[in-house]
């Protein structure tokens, strides 16, 4: 199964400045749109989620021609809706990290693709990447491997590393997902480090104070400031949330100075020893 999610960009600057009847009229040009899109598909089906937001649902698809008509929906959106435009974000079964793909998931993944698309300015698509797929791509903020700790690039530069990052990336980003998550991030601790550093992370919806991704420093810290990521580095995890007194102190900070108010971490050691 294919989702397409869309969204009129500039919807509320419509019905304030022309009136909620020009407002319906630019609904109805979406879902014509929508509507000659699905026709294309034998088992496609274009529905109105409610608001400015629309679906397209493909059963049993090519992936990369449910993009194309996608993205061409995008492209007629801005070029017939003046003022305004059109945000998409796609999703596949395959790109579920699970045996059973369940359809709420890849919902879920769609809807935060269309998030990524609205985040980097709208009137475009994005995608969330395939399984398998190079995790250097526009939807996934990967970190230069020049900025990182000398450890975490060799270890980055071994055979099967970057296969195993994708993995990781691809449960990352479906757990986010899940969870209607802000962002996420894949971490290493080299074996022997005394260090840990970001090497992949994404955000799908904006908490306050959060500068651009491009904006993001590579970012390391000091295990011993961190015991229960150390602790679940070996193997297990928690939750940290904003207000909790009990929490470790440094992991709260960590989480203010982002504007977040919980963390979920879930960590694990490699046949390598590397976490």
């Amino acid at each position: 199964m294919l989702v397409a999610l869309f969204d009129v960009d500039g919807m509320k600057r419509v019905n304030d400045q022309a009136g909620h009847a020009a407002g319906d009229r630019l609904l109805r040009r979406v879902g014509a749109l929508l509507s000659k899109a699905a026709a294309s598909f034998g088992d496609g089906h274009a529905v109105r989620l409610g608001g400015d937001e629309f679906a397209l649902r493909v059963l049993d698809g090519d992936a990369a021609e449910v993009e194309s008509v996608a993205e061409k929906v995008v492209d007629a959106g801005t070029d017939e809706i003046r003022g305004t435009g059109l945000s998409a974000g796609v999703a596949s079964s395959r790109d579920v990290v699970d045996f059973t793909p369940a359809p709420r998931a890849v919902f879920r993944l769609a809807d935060a693709a269309l998030y990524r698309a609205k985040r980097f300015g709208g009137c475009r698509l994005t995608r969330r990447p395939g399984r398998g797929q190079d995790p250097d791509g526009p939807f996934t903020r990967k970190l230069s491997l020049g900025g990182l700790l000398p450890q975490c690039q060799g270890v980055l530069e071994q055979p099967g590393a970057r296969r195993t990052l994708q993995c990781l990336v691809d449960v990352a980003e479906q757990e986010a997902a899940a969870l209607n998550a802000a962002a996420w991030w894949v971490s290493l601790a080299p074996a022997g480090a005394d260090e840990i550093s970001e090497v992949a992370g994404g955000i799908d919806r904006d908490p306050q104070h959060v500068p651009p991704l491009d904006l993001f420093p590579v970012r390391s810290f000091p295990l011993a400031d961190f015991p229960a990521t150390v602790e679940a580095l070996a193997g297990s995890a928690f939750w940290v949330w904003s207000d909790d007194p009990q929490a470790d102190p440094q992991e709260v900070a960590l989480l203010s100075d982002f504007g977040y108010r919980a963390n979920f971490v879930v960590g694990a050691t490699g046949p390598h020893g590397h976490r």
